[in-house]
């Protein structure tokens, strides 16, 4: 086992593991916070002072050095959305530290973790878990843009589901932020539609991509997409592939999620936030023709697990329940775990 790879592996059994233990054999507690700050800080000062590490961690090292020292903000638009360019212009007028950048960039995501999980009362050890296994590497370590997009999004449901004074306008202010950053925020617009809509929209969009497929066939119609700007790069688009493993993995997440809501008495708002998931997935399976788009599209939705698995945690009364949900957790999210940690581009602490 490579030295990156045993560290994760000696954090997680020394500071993840004894959190989840204790809230095993005690329950939920919104007092339960130490676990949650302790790590958010731990990957604070990792995420700040880090000099590689991720495979897009060049991209955006050599951008914000341009913006630093250029007047230019259009460079490289293609690649970068409007926000993202703005907010790096706003950043570099407080220091041109790339240490300063990165810093504000996950502290950022880290404050929101930290508000919803205390206002949507989340069992902040199974929160952990989730995050640290299969979030940290690929959006926050890597694609921080949309890093930034999922922090806003779970933002949005935390505003959707607790009832206050011009909610969905605040939503819609935090959409129109996050759509500015990355523009698969796109798909967080599900926040707002009820279930009849949400119906609708899936029999719309799967009627319209198998026309299209019968009209044109995969080939042309990727090209065409490519064309209009809705592909990432052609290679990209052709050599990238939806496996059995990649729908087999979703699709255990979901039998996990649905048998232990049942198990629970599920509230409204996990219920809401199953359906929006399930949406999510039935779209991921839409897209399979556009595999760079269903992943990416499903990874945004999956980061509802986030939110839906800790609601169950919080729910679990007996102490069986609450050992066998943990186990199950701790068994399917030992996949990302291993594929994210074992990437010798996401071991390099600093």
């Amino acid at each position: 086992m490579e030295l990156g790879l045993t560290y994760r592996a000696v954090f997680f059994a020394l500071v993840l593991l004894p959190f989840i233990i204790k809230y095993i054999f005690n329950g939920f507690s919104i007092n339960n916070k130490l676990g949650l700050i302790f790590v958010l800080l731990a990957l604070l000062i990792e995420i700040t002072f880090r000099q590689s590490g991720g495979t897009d961690y060049s991209n955006y090292k050599s951008l914000w050095d341009y913006i630093v020292g250029s007047p230019d903000l259009w460079r490289d638009r293609d690649y970068f959305e409007i926000g993202f360019l703005f907010y790096m212009r706003l950043l570099s007028t407080f220091s041109d530290s790339i240490f300063f950048y990165q810093f504000v960039t996950f502290l950022i995501p880290a404050v929101i973790f930290y508000i919803i999980s205390r206002n949507l009362r989340l069992e902040q050890s199974i929160f952990v878990l989730v995050l640290y296994s299969s979030f940290i590497a690929p959006y926050y370590l890597n694609v921080v843009g949309q890093g930034l997009a999922i922090a806003f999004f779970l933002l949005m449901f935390m505003v959707l589901t607790i009832p206050r004074l011009f909610e969905r306008s605040k939503a819609g202010s935090i959409l129109l932020v996050s759509l500015s950053l990355h523009k698969s925020a796109i798909f967080a617009s599900a926040l707002f539609l009820n279930k009849r809509d949400t119906l609708i929209l899936l029999i719309f969009v799967g009627a319209i991509i198998s026309a299209l497929l019968i009209y044109f066939g995969l080939e042309n119609l990727v090209i065409l997409a490519y064309s209009l700007g809705f592909g990432f790069s052609l290679e990209y688009d052709f050599e990238a592939s939806v496996t059995f493993n990649d729908i087999a993995y979703r699709f255990a997440h979901l039998i996990i999620i649905l048998f232990f809501a049942y198990v629970v008495e599920s509230n409204s708002r996990l219920k809401y936030a199953i359906w929006i998931y399930i949406f999510g997935f039935l779209l991921f399976l839409f897209l399979i023709p556009f595999p760079v788009v269903a992943l990416r599209t499903s990874l945004f939705f999956r980061s509802l697990e986030l939110i839906i698995y800790p609601l169950i945690g919080s729910e679990m009364k007996h102490l069986t329940n609450r050992g066998i949900f943990s186990l199950a957790l701790l068994a399917i999210y030992s996949v990302p775990f291993y594929l994210n940690w074992s990437n010798p581009l996401n071991l390099i602490l600093i």
